[in-house]
């Protein structure tokens, strides 16, 4: 199904501050302490970095840099045609989406919001926020509590306040009594049709209305087992933890750890959670899909790997055949595991880097 085509040392990764990017418009990103490169057919840097202190990716189009000197350079790059600009506004950016980006004013302490633009400023908060965007929606987030807010203006459109009432209980060891675990925001997976996803820290589920934040859904255990699963009795909502993602194109959201693969249809979400036993699968090709696997994954595929010493690798599991379609081995890392450090596709070429820090290139057959 895939080939290797070619493999590279692009960098010791027990540098600190190493982060492979990923893969956009045909060419590898990554970010080191000292520089940000480029490779597509020639390796190439981009900038040099005294001290690298922040970076992060706004609306799939520019990379942003900080680092760490007497007059903090900041810059923006634009990942499709590699310019560079500098950002002279005296704000620490925090986040970002296609007309927007986010950050603490280095003078008053406020979160300010910019227009990618102009570098205007839109709206500024008393305070420190942080703010997450999917799909033209900014949500401000914290353990205990999420709000939408207007990107226009800044204003609060709704909140919610406690999960408290999700608290739950588990079990840290069989023979001492069941603890009381505080109910948390782990992740927010993303909208589909106005309801935005979230993730709480027991597994379970919720749908929120985006236009009130009202609860639509409460999501926490599998409603359907197809021949060969397991029974619903032996089944915990932790199969919601980690590993659940929101694929906006065929509105599902989907999940895929160690022997088992679950998808929700979004448009009938509360009956339509169907839990998959692939053991056949993972043991025909002798590799569990255990490594988090929040991207990449693209049209009806996951890409994922296996951490463990013994059974290093990668794979591609079908999520049409719910089944495990192409494995590969991946060198032993030389610091123990995972092997993998970071994984991509794009342009029919799947991307993996290594603990080692060898970018290997697969190309799809």
């Amino acid at each position: 199904m895939f080939k290797k085509i070619q493999e590279f040392l692009i960098k010791d990764i027990n540098e600190s501050r190493f982060d492979f990017l990923g893969v956009y418009n045909g060419r590898c990103f990554w970010v080191e302490k000292e520089g940000v490169f480029t490779y597509k057919n020639e390796l190439r840097e981009l900038i040099h970095i005294e001290n690298l202190v922040n970076y992060f990716l706004i609306g799939g189009k520019y990379l942003y840099v900080a680092d760490k000197n007497p007059n903090c350079k900041r810059n923006l790059i634009n990942i499709m045609d590699l310019d560079v600009t500098s950002f002279t506004k005296d704000v620490e950016l925090s986040s970002g989406n296609e007309n927007i980006i986010v950050g603490i004013d280095q003078v008053t302490s406020d979160t300010v919001a910019l227009s990618l633009e102009t570098f205007s400023i839109l709206w500024r908060k008393k305070g420190k926020y942080y703010f997450e965007h999917f799909d033209g929606f900014t949500f401000s987030r914290w353990p205990n509590e999420i709000a939408l807010y207007n990107n226009s203006t800044g204003n609060e459109i709704w909140q919610l306040s406690s999960f408290s009432k999700f608290d739950y209980k588990v079990k840290v060891f069989t023979s001492e009594p069941s603890e009381h675990r505080r109910a948390e925001l782990l992740r927010i997976l993303g909208v589909y049709k106005n309801v935005v996803w979230l993730k709480l820290n027991s597994g379970r589920l919720l749908g929120l209305s985006t236009t009130n934040g009202e609860l639509l859904y409460n999501i926490t255990h599998p409603n359907y087992f197809p021949l060969g699963s397991l029974d619903h009795t032996d089944i915990e909502s932790g199969f919601l933890g980690y590993y659940t993602h929101l694929d906006r194109q065929t509105g599902m959201l989907f999940g895929l750890h160690r022997h088992y693969y679950w998808e929700i249809d979004l448009d009938n979400p509360e009956e339509s959670f169907i839990l998959y036993n692939i053991t056949y699968s993972a043991e025909k090709y002798g590799i569990e899909a255990d490594s988090n696997i929040s991207f990449p994954f693209t049209n009806n595929e996951i890409f994922f790997n296996s951490k463990y010493p013994d059974k290093n690798g990668i794979g591609v599991f079908d999520r049409n055949k719910k089944e495990i379609v192409w494995a590969a081995p991946v060198e032993r890392s030389s610091r123990g595991f995972p092997a993998v450090k970071k994984m991509d596709y794009a342009d029919n070429k799947f991307y993996v880097l290594t603990d080692n820090g060898n970018l290997i290139i697969y190309e799809r057959q």
